[in-house]
Formats: structure tokens, sequence, C-alpha cells
């Protein structure tokens, strides 16, 4: 099965931060990159490439050193049909990939962080910023942050700063009150660019009901449903758009994977 260059860069890219969960994420799969009898170099590079289809995109060294430390960190072990995923290397692998939240509890307000942090302490400005960021704030202008979630007593108990440092204030709006004219549903939307978001699953539905399921198509399908999961800020539902395609795609990823 040929994945032409741009789409294996879409579904490979942020979705493992590393070589060795792509390792991991394909063992799974029952992929044998790895013939423990006849294994050497030559042999990796022309399996990768009859079965993933990524060589240029990771290379054949960096493979054969995540390989080797998949095996001695015991993520791996030598299997009847190859190389197999061990208890720890499962532990790992479900550790790395994002999981669909079906409970998402809301408030019904927009919170608001704002900072003023001193200019001497640019690490401590960068922290928070990264902090805001993996927690799926929005930028709205500098030093003003938003979240349709309440950080507040995370952010705190993190205590990102010493109070010599700066100021963090957290504030919030009703769900009524929006910014500029729009709600915050309006809101969200624009955020978080639901629309592309929601046509991500609606093509992902698309390709999952018509290709053939064969390990390969499966082990792209999953990957590229994974990268959409991992883009996906998992909203409340009373934020998301209509027709949304987010849980549909779950439950048909799930019945997939279950089978």
């Amino acid at each position: 099965m040929n994945q032409p260059p741009d789409i294996v860069k879409e579904i490979s890219a942020g979705l493992f931060t590393t070589g060795i969960d792509l390792v991991l994420f394909a063992a799974s799969f029952g992929f044998n990159w790895m013939d423990t009898s006849t294994y050497h170099r030559k042999n990796l590079n022309a399996m990768f490439i009859d079965t993933l289809k990524l060589a240029g995109i990771f290379q054949e060294k960096m493979l054969t050193a995540c390989l080797a430390y998949a095996k001695a960190k015991g993520y791996l072990e030598a299997g009847r049909q190859g190389v197999e995923l061990t208890h720890s290397g499962r532990q790992r692998l479900t550790g790395s990939l994002p999981v669909y939240r079906d409970r998402r509890p809301w408030d019904g307000r927009l919170h608001l962080i704002t900072y003023d942090i001193k200019e001497n302490c640019k690490a401590k400005r960068f922290r928070l910023i990264t902090w805001l960021k993996s927690r799926r704030a929005i930028m709205l202008q500098k030093s003003v942050w938003v979240s349709v979630n309440d950080l507040s007593r995370e952010l705190y108990r993190e205590n990102v700063i010493y109070h010599d440092e700066g100021t963090i204030l957290a504030s919030s709006l009703k769900s009524g009150d929006g910014i500029s004219g729009k709600t915050i549903k309006e809101l969200a939307v624009k955020w978080y660019l639901l629309a592309e978001l929601n046509r991500r699953y609606e093509m992902w539905l698309s390709a999952a009901r018509a290709r053939r399921k064969n390990k390969q198509s499966l082990f792209f399908l999953k990957m590229r449903y994974l990268k959409i999961l991992r883009d996906d800020p998992q909203l409340p539902r009373e934020l998301l758009p209509a027709n949304w395609f987010g849980d549909k795609a779950y439950y048909l990823y799930k019945s997939i994977i279950d089978r």
C-alpha cells in the first residue's frame, strides 16, 4: 500500500515524539520489522520500506538505534513471529498516545488568566506559557490567556512563580457574556479551529468506512485517527459545532481496534 509523502507526514508528525514510540506502535500491530534469526541493517531498512512506507522520514540508523534501545529497556522481546511488545512496552505506548475523554464537564464560564512577570524572570514566563499551552489555553494578547476550563486551582498548585517575581490573576465570564458580541461557543469554534478539525474527522470516517481492513490499512487508519485526536482539545460538548463528527469517529475507531 503506497502512502503519499504528505499524508505520511500529516499522520506521523506530532503523534510520535520519538522513533521508539513509533517502533512500539508498529509492534502492537504485529509488524515484523526484525526477524531475530536473519536480522541485519539491510533487512531492517527493506522491511521498513515494505511495511510502513516511511523511508526518508525515519532513517535506517535511527530505527536501528530505536529497536536496540527498546529491546535493552525491555519494551520488546522475541516472540513466535518476531518482535513483540512486553508489558512495560505496552505501558509506555499507552502513556504516549492521546486518550478520548467521554466526560467533559463545564461550569459554563470562560476563564481568563493574566500575568505580569518581571523582566529578569524570563524563564518563569516561558514556563508559564508552556504550561498554559499544555492545558489548551488560548493567547488573546500578550500576557492575556483564555480557557474554557477553570485552571486557577491547578495554576496556583503548580506555583509557577513566587510573589516577588510577578503576579498572576484568574477571572471568569459567564457563558452569556462572551467577548466583542460573540458567544463563548462562537469564540471556541474560531479559537480552536473546530470547523477544520471536524472536517478531518469527517474525512477519516469516509476513509475508515471505505478502506479494506488489512494490517497496513488499519495501521494508517489508527495512526491518522490518533493524530486528529491529539490535535483535538476535546472541549465540553456544549461548545462543539452542530453535526460534530468526533464522537462518531471515536466509536468507529473503537469498533475497528476491538475486532
